[in-house]
């Protein structure tokens, strides 16, 4: 496969379709099946239907479409470039890791304190904020919408039993995490900062639902009413908040409780901030293969209408120059008339008519007033383009 670009006439293409397999040709060009089955649309080029080799190569004899004329304005050429590949995502990096496996060492093992003594500053924060906070519908802990804070505080989802167990938790990790060289954005989120990229994430509450009692008058219109109630169970969930990654929740078990996976829970971050760098290069190396694409449209567009000048304008100056030559040849025979007539002197009507229209005649002759000239000094300038 080239990575050249292929100029190609549609008889060309046409003939090509129907001599090998349409994958068989994409591959040539360096672009999909799907890409070569556009372009032929787009261009009105038949190509075979589906089950057309199968049934070739059976012995069946399968009418062949003509190629239809070009339409107005059409060109007879198309240009196909080849699809630029994407690059393979990188390897982890060796040093990640060798760190991501100390995690699994016992002298590593992230201890959760019993109470909030000395707790990491945005934790004290978040537990006074949402001291003031009351159940929502769900029975987690909601501030009240009008409520102002000073800054961003830890998203806990969570009741009021299991405020401080949460708090707990986060504390614990949030010092871990600094403690292994990652920052914390306080005034967004709050959130992770690991190896430069971004992490949000929470700590949810599950509830147990179950249906209440309906009153006589509610019975009568069960459809309007709430018949549900909703009772936090204790039971926390981790989540990181970010998409692409392959694990995103961790959850209390019964033989391993949340307290006891934050050593996991960080492997889990690191290994989604990595994942979160690799996407990101991906996405940045498909919007440079899109820019390349966009600029290779633009850079044919222009050079398109650049051809559409040059060829309006050699087709201006053939024209003038068509009309000089008529109006000269006509000129001629009105000499000719006007002279049998009575001679032409210099000074009479006629001679001075003639003398005006073939100067006229000239000043339209391209070849005599530098048209040919200028339209020479165009072409060399956009040639290049």
């Amino acid at each position: 496969m080239s990575n050249e670009s292929r100029r190609i006439s549609l008889e060309e293409l046409y003939q090509l379709v129907w001599l090998k397999p349409t994958r068989n040709i994409a591959r040539e060009f360096g672009i999909s099946d799907v890409g070569l089955g556009k372009i032929c649309k787009r261009l009105n080029v038949p190509k075979p239907p589906p089950g057309y080799w199968q049934r070739i190569a059976s012995g069946y004899k399968v009418k062949t479409p003509p190629l239809p004329r070009l339409g107005k304005g059409q060109r007879n050429e198309v240009t196909i470039w080849p699809t630029t590949p994407k690059p393979k995502s990188e390897v982890k990096n060796p040093a990640l890791t060798e760190a991501l496996a100390t995690e699994k060492l016992p002298d590593k093992r992230i201890v959760v304190s019993e109470d909030l003594g000395g707790a990491h500053s945005l934790v004290s924060y978040t537990n006074k904020v949402l001291s003031k906070a009351k159940p929502d519908s769900y029975g987690r802990l909601m501030l009240p919408w009008n409520t102002k804070v000073e800054r961003p505080y830890l998203d806990l989802r969570v009741s009021k039993q299991a405020l401080h167990r949460s708090l707990r938790i986060m504390d614990a990790l949030l010092k871990a995490m600094e403690a292994r060289g990652h920052d914390i954005d306080s005034d967004k989120g709050p959130r992770l900062v690991v190896n430069e990229e971004n992490i949000n994430f929470y700590i949810l509450e599950k509830v147990k639902r179950n249906e209440r009692e309906l009153t006589p008058a509610e019975k009568e219109r069960p459809w309007i009413v709430d018949r549900w109630i909703f009772t936090p169970n204790g039971e926390l969930t981790f989540t990181i908040d970010e998409v692409w990654i392959e694990r995103k929740n961790w959850r209390d078990r019964k033989n391993k409780p949340l307290e006891d996976q934050l050593n996991d829970i960080v492997i889990g971050i690191v290994t989604a901030a990595e994942m979160i760098r690799l996407k990101n290069i991906e996405r940045e190396a498909e919007m440079q293969c899109w820019r390349e694409e966009e600029l290779r449209r633009q850079e044919a567009k222009l050079r398109q209408e650049i051809q559409r000048e040059l060829s309006a304008e050699l087709e201006t100056q053939c024209n003038l120059w068509i009309r000089s030559r008529r109006l000269k040849r006509f000129l001629r025979q009105c000499e000719i008339s006007l002279s049998k007539a009575s001679p032409l002197g210099s000074d009479c009507d006629g001679a001075r008519w003639l003398d005006w229209a073939r100067a006229l005649a000239d000043s339209l002759d391209p070849l005599q007033h530098g048209g040919v000239e200028q339209a020479i000094r165009n072409y060399r300038e956009n040639s290049t383009i």
